[in-house]
């Protein structure tokens, strides 16, 4: 599965599996990698596991909220 923020500021996941491939695009990185967990099963794949750290999980939301806070926060 490959997550990327696109210039429009949506996140697009896209999964390829035994030759095929499906792609979604989605608001933010959380729900993009959760369209990517739904595609790899609509392909017949098994979800992996995250090996992430604390502080990846935290940059991540960080990331998907940091339009909604001021500058001064």
């Amino acid at each position: 599965m490959h997550v990327r923020k696109l210039p429009s500021e949506n996140w697009r996941v896209i999964v390829k599996i035994d030759g095929r491939s499906k792609s979604a695009t989605r608001p933010t990185r959380a729900e993009a990698v959760q369209a990517g967990a739904e595609l790899t099963l609509a392909l017949g794949g098994t979800p992996s596991r995250s090996t992430g750290t604390v502080a990846d999980l935290i940059a991540g939301h960080l990331a998907d909220v940091e339009d909604q806070w001021s500058p001064t926060t």
